[in-house]
């Protein structure tokens, strides 16, 4: 086995005891409750802390504030620490998609909206047919832009992601995402797990087949990397 088959080894055996601990500790946080709408609480706080550390809306903190009270105070202190174990198991190895994952495992999956999760592996080997160009393309336009209409909890996304570090392009500077869904709990999924790699992204919650937007989740990268202005730039040249 080589170093670097052994780090590798060693970084997935981490990360599956952060995954136990995971599961254990969500299953101990207000057992009383019914377990989806505690991992979407879950996963609104996070967002929401994301998105109102940096672009503060009085909405969103109405909503966390609201929904935090149903939690005493042992069971915040767990759902800190639930949140710690979902960075350290993103940091322990290459970018994926962890909460989804987490998700379909608790069968919380709407197989009647056609929800299905794509496993990591086959969402990367898509992502290395379709950007065979994207070195050229990011030299010659600055940074490329990845879209989709039904991005799920971001499965798509974090392939992205590893597909760029893996050829040598910093995606924190070099991409801008996209992405929809109609499911607001995955579709926050997806925001929380593009913050946590800090990469610029713009999450909208609505139907794409009827054009509708009934919210837009901009990461704290997207606005500290002043994309708004970039991208006003860019189609200004593009203009002239």
């Amino acid at each position: 086995m080589t170093i670097y088959q052994d780090l590798k080894f060693k970084n997935k055996v981490k990360q599956n005891e952060l995954k136990e601990e995971f599961k254990t500790l969500f299953m101990s946080i207000a057992p009383h409750k019914n377990r989806y709408s505690v991992f979407s609480d879950f996963v609104f706080f996070m967002a929401a802390s994301y998105r109102n550390s940096i672009y503060f809306s009085e909405v969103i903190e109405a909503e966390y504030l609201k929904s935090i009270k149903s939690y005493n105070q042992d069971e915040i202190e767990k759902i800190c620490k639930l949140f710690s174990l979902t960075v350290l198991i993103a940091d322990s190895g290459e970018p994926a998609d962890h909460l989804g994952r987490f998700y379909a495992e608790m069968n919380f999956t709407s197989s009647h909206i056609g929800q299905f999760f794509t496993p990591d592996d086959l969402s990367y080997l898509i992502v290395q047919l379709q950007l065979s160009n994207l070195k050229n393309h990011i030299e010659k336009d600055e940074y490329a832009t990845m879209s989709d209409p039904a991005c799920g909890a971001g499965s798509t996304f974090m392939a992205c992601i590893r597909y760029c570090l893996n050829i040598n392009i910093n995606p924190q500077k070099s991409l801008l995402i996209h992405g929809q869904d109609i499911d607001r709990l995955v579709a926050l999924m997806c925001y929380v797990q593009l913050c946590i790699w800090y990469i610029p992204c713009e999450i909208c919650i609505g139907d794409s087949m009827k054009n509708e937007q009934r919210e837009v989740w901009h990461s704290p990268a997207y606005h500290l990397g002043l994309w708004a202005q970039r991208v006003r730039t860019a189609r200004t040249k593009i203009k002239v």
